[in-house]
């Protein structure tokens, strides 16, 4: 009986070892959000700030609130293979927190915004749980507090077109920029590619660009795409809970056997 079960750990041991490099192999969209939608319409939830004032200087700063400095709810999501059930399966209501300052104009032809966050004073954003206090697998989502996502990012880009109503805005971990992730629910691998891509739509104005060279002010509907590599499991730990179980198993048939000849 100890060979066998010793096969089965080391069987248990592949397969779930297997599983942790599959899950790390890569980056995954880990989680999303969309807009909450209000009677009027969807709300405004990324707000570019020209730097128009006077004296004027290029650049600007990205934020997320309406042009009025209100913030919105969005609905989150996560789309890993545990927590994408968590309240349901259905999305979460949380509060989208965003801050990115430029001093670059826009490149030259174009009207994409570059450098958003610098390494000396990076752009950071946070997504907080809003909703109703719950469980779920060992995590306590409370409202105001729980950080479902959160991080910081180094040249961000809007990307967009002259007299356009959507584009992008963008942030990846390359050679030119950088960007980190936390939260209190995920963990995340400590090396791997990391990005985030917030598609803009219902741009208001369209865009343009101002006399200091960077794009004139605008609020946008927002929806969002987050990517990287997720923490790989623990091979042994799962190996042997699922041993623990498997050995339980055993001995109640085993009982189950020597009662029923009794």
């Amino acid at each position: 009986m100890t060979s066998k079960l010793t096969t089965m750990a080391m069987a248990i041991v592949a397969a779930v070892s297997g599983l942790a490099l599959a899950t790390s192999a890569h980056a995954i969209t880990f989680a999303s959000y969309t807009f909450v939608a209000g009677t009027a319409g969807p709300k405004p939830t990324i707000t570019w700030a020209c730097g128009c004032s006077a004296p004027p200087k290029p650049g600007g700063t990205a934020s997320a609130q309406n042009l009025t400095g209100k913030a919105y709810n969005i609905k989150f999501s996560f789309g890993d293979p545990v927590f994408s059930n968590a309240n349901g399966g259905n999305p979460l209501l949380a509060l989208l927190t965003l801050s990115g300052t430029s001093a670059m104009p826009v490149a030259m032809g174009t009207a994409n915004q570059y450098g958003i966050g610098t390494a000396q004073f990076p752009g950071t954003f946070s997504i907080i749980y809003q909703g109703p206090m719950f469980v779920f697998s060992g995590k306590t989502f409370k409202p105001g507090v729980t950080d479902l996502l959160s991080g910081t990012f180094v040249n961000g880009e809007i990307a967009t077109n002259l007299g356009a109503s959507s584009g992008s805005f963008l942030a990846d971990s390359n050679a030119l920029g950088a960007v980190t992730f936390t939260s209190d629910i995920l963990k995340f691998a400590p090396t791997g590619a990391k990005d985030f891509s917030l598609a803009l739509t219902g741009i208001t104005p369209v865009i343009k660009v101002a006399a200091n060279g960077s794009l004139s002010g605008f609020s946008a509907v927002s929806a969002g795409l987050f990517d990287a590599k997720l923490a790989a499991p623990e091979p042994a730990s799962w190996a042997l809970m699922l041993l623990g179980v498997a050995g339980v198993g055993g001995m109640t048939r085993r009982r189950r056997a020597a009662a029923a000849t009794a």
